[in-house]
């Protein structure tokens, strides 16, 4: 069986975005073709839904009385701060630059391309979204 299409080609999707939008709307996915490619559209809250329910931050705090230190036991980053508030704003802030740097050029690194799912959680967040996740 093969994957269906929803709208073939960039004439059809473009002749029916209204629809694409509807469908979201209440929660479907749509798929777009284009020559050999497919896109799909998802409802915003479905695939954060999703990328935090999967990516785990597993966020651990180590304070001292220089300051506030944050790293992750499962991803590769870590941050620091004068308190735990402000260390969150650092990750976050680290987090955001490494999203950054993947799409420009960590994407086909070997030690990176598997982080896509990671890029696609902050891209799709929120500061507040992302605090949530760190402290979860």
């Amino acid at each position: 069986m093969s994957i269906q299409i929803d709208f073939q080609g960039v004439a059809v999707a473009r002749a029916n975005l209204k629809k694409v939008f509807d469908a979201t709307d209440d929660g479907k996915s749509v798929t777009l073709g284009r020559g050999d490619g497919i896109v799909v559209a998802l409802p915003l809250e479905k695939i954060q839904q999703f990328l935090f329910e999967t990516i785990p931050a597993k966020i651990e705090t180590e304070v001292t009385k220089d300051g506030t230190w944050l790293y992750s036991t499962t991803l590769p980053f870590h941050s620091e701060g004068k308190d735990v508030d402000a260390a969150l704003e650092d990750m976050i802030a680290v987090l955001r630059e490494y999203a950054e740097d993947w799409e420009d050029h960590l994407l086909t690194a070997p030690n990176h391309s598997d982080y896509w799912g990671l890029v696609q959680l902050i891209k799709l967040s929120t500061d507040e979204q992302l605090k949530n996740w760190l402290e979860r």
